[in-house]
C-alpha cells in the first residue's frame, strides 16, 4: 500500500492492521489465507506480473497513479481494490479491473435526493441552495437526480431562500457547492443562518452528503438542531456488538485506537476473501450477488461498461436534536 492522498502514513499502518486483525478472525473461523504485502510508497509497483498473477486480489495502492500502475502489471489476472480515495471513480471508466470501493459522491447525491422524497409531505418544499453567482457541477447532479424522479425543488442563492420557504410544512434543503477550501465561509454561514431561522419559519431539515462533514468551520451543534440527514459511505456505530469486539481487540493487538482507516481495511479484506472463499476462482461473478454490511461500509457492486465495479452502497446517518447520531437502516 502507499499512503494516503493527504500523505498520512499513519493512516496506512491503520490501514494495514485491519487488514491483519480481519485475515486474524477469517483465519480462526477457519478460511485459509496466504497475504502478501509490498511497499508501494515511492511509486512503484515491486512485484512480478508472475508473482501477482497467483493472488485473487490486491488491495491498493491508494493514489490514482499508483493504482493505474498496479492494474496494469495485474495484466487481468488479478483484480485491483481502489481502497480509500474517492477521486479515483472516473478510473473505472476506462479500464478494467478495477474495484472502487468507497462509494463515490454521485451515489451518495443519488441515495440523498431519494431519501429526501421518500420525507416529502404535499405541504413541504425542497430547497437547493448555491453560492452567489455559482452553479456548481454538484448542484447540477442534485438538480438532475431531483428531476430524474420528478422531485420538485427551487434552486437559490442563501439571500432569497426566506422569500422560497413555506410556513405550513418542512422546508428540506441542500447545500449545493464545490465543497473546496473556497467555500468554507458559504457553508458555516449558511448553516449558521437557517439554526437562526429555526422557529420563524414552520421547519427546516438539512441534508447533505460525506462532504458536509469534512469542515470544522460548521458548529456541529447546528447541524443536530437542523436535524441533519446525511448519505455518506463511512459510518461506525461504536456501541454495535460487532464494532465493539474489533475495538477490543485491536487495542490488545497494535496497542492503540482504531481509525477510519482501521474499519476500512478490515472490511475490505473481509468482504473479499469471504467471496473468493465462497466462490473460488469465479469469485468475481460473486460481486454483483452478495451484498456486505462491514463494521464501518456496505457493498454494493455494480459492474462498469469498461469492466471494473464501482460501490454503489450508502449509509444514512441521522442527527438527532439531543446531540447523538443513529444509521438509519
Amino acid at each position: 500500500n502507499d499512503a494516503e492522498p493527504s500523505g498520512n502514513k499513519t493512516s496506512c499502518m491503520d490501514f494495514y492492521s485491519g487488514v491483519l486483525l480481519a485475515a486474524k478472525d477469517l483465519g480462526e473461523a477457519g478460511t485459509d489465507i496466504d497475504l502478501n504485502v509490498y511497499d508501494a510508497s515511492l511509486g512503484a509497483i515491486p512485484v512480478a506480473t508472475e508473482s501477482i498473477a497467483k493472488s485473487q486480489f490486491a488491495i491498493g495502492p491508494i493514489k490514482r497513479d499508483g493504482l493505474r500502475k498496479a492494474v496494469s502489471v495485474c495484466d487481468g489476472n488479478t483484480w485491483v481494490v481502489s481502497p480509500l480515495d474517492l477521486n479515483v471513480e472516473s478510473l473505472t471508466d476506462s479500464i478494467a479491473g478495477l474495484i472502487q470501493a468507497p462509494t463515490p459522491t454521485a451515489y451518495q447525491i443519488k441515495d440523498m435526493v431519494r431519501w429526501i422524497k421518500s420525507d416529502m409531505k404535499s405541504s413541504d418544499k425542497v430547497i437547493v441552495i448555491i453560492p452567489q453567482g455559482s452553479n456548481t457541477a454538484y448542484a447540477a447532479q442534485v438538480e438532475n437526480e431531483m428531476e430524474a424522479i420528478g422531485l420538485k425543488h427551487v434552486t437559490t442563492t442563501y439571500g432569497n431562500v426566506s422569500a422560497n420557504m413555506t410556513t405550513t410544512g418542512t422546508n428540506r434543503i441542500v447545500l449545493a457547492c464545490s465543497y473546496n477550501r473556497s467555500d468554507r465561509s458559504f457553508l458555516s454561514t449558511t448553516v449558521r443562518n437557517l439554526y437562526a431561522m429555526l422557529g420563524k419559519k414552520a421547519d427546516i431539515v438539512l441534508y447533505g452528503t460525506a462532504r458536509l462533514r469534512t469542515y470544522d468551520e460548521i458548529d456541529v451543534e447546528n447541524l443536530h438542531k437542523l436535524k441533519l440527514h446525511l448519505c455518506v459511505q463511512y459510518y461506525t456505530e461504536n456501541n454495535s456488538a460487532a464494532v465493539e469486539r474489533f475495538n477490543t481487540a485491536y487495542r490488545s493487538l497494535f496497542n492503540g485506537e482504531p481509525s477510519r482507516s482501521s474499519y476500512s481495511g478490515y472490511d475490505l479484506m473481509k468482504y473479499f476473501t469471504m467471496l473468493a472463499a465462497k466462490y473460488g476462482d469465479n469469485w468475481p461473478k460473486g460481486m454483483e450477488k452478495v451484498r456486505f454490511s462491514g463494521l464501518q461500509s456496505d457493498f454494493d457492486l455494480h459492474r462498469t461498461e469498461s469492466g471494473s465495479y464501482v460501490n454503489h452502497a450508502v449509509r444514512r446517518v441521522l442527527y438527532m436534536t439531543n446531540f447523538t447520531t443513529k444509521l438509519v437502516k
